[in-house]
């Protein structure tokens, strides 16, 4: 399968086309679906219109340069791992809670708006700017193998693992504060001569 047009499926709740050769797909005005699995095909565009109960999208392993979902108030879990994306546009989906991005193009990352994070993995992007402040929902995060020399996680208070090896950090350039219950922690191949975790209480792993 090369093409799909899925719009006359209006009460379309959950489209899984995985593992096929794609290089086209229609979903626009599909307001009813909620599960989208597109993972695996030869994508290199995706377009989102009126699909504004979208809940869990998966489109990892495609040929993605951008990916843009705006107001999408119901998205909760984002997955497009593996592909060329070097920008993402989440504009107005603030309530998204697992972003899955690793593996991509990007170079920056402003993030602070999604307050509803629990989950992110950016790792093998080219990301030199990583904004998280104010994430205090955040417990699980992955950004190693990019290109930060500095990254903030004050406030981060829930945050349990947490990986930033093969980067550029510097001890002045990675901040810990009232990050409590990190207790796993892998922050190998920076530039870190020290490294002060006095706030941390939880036991410590790695």
């Amino acid at each position: 399968i090369s093409t799909i047009d899925a719009t006359p499926l209006t009460n379309l709740i959950r489209l899984e086309c995985q593992y096929n050769r794609l290089t086209s797909i229609n979903i626009a005005g599909l307001a009813a679906l909620e599960y989208f699995n597109c993972s695996y095909n030869q994508l290199p565009v995706l377009t989102f219109t009126g699909n504004t109960y979208l809940n869990i999208l998966y489109c990892t392993n495609n040929l993605l340069t951008s990916l843009t979902i705006t107001n999408a108030t119901h998205l909760f879990w984002v997955y497009c791992s593996s592909n060329r994306i070097s920008n993402l546009n989440f504009a107005g989906s603030y309530n998204l809670e697992r972003l899955y991005c690793d593996g991509n193009l990007l170079n920056s990352l402003d993030l602070s708006a999604y307050t509803n994070l629990h989950q992110l993995d950016c790792s093998f992007n080219a990301i030199n700017n990583l904004n998280v402040n104010g994430l205090v929902l955040m417990e699980d995060m992955k950004c190693h193998h990019n290109a930060l020399s500095v990254l903030n996680l004050s406030g981060l208070t829930n945050l349990y693992f947490f990986d930033c090896a093969f980067n550029q950090l510097t001890t002045s350039g990675l901040v810990f504060s009232q990050n409590e219950h990190i207790a796993w922690l892998y922050c190998e191949n920076n530039f870190l001569t020290d490294l002060s975790l006095t706030t941390n209480t939880d036991h410590l792993y790695d």
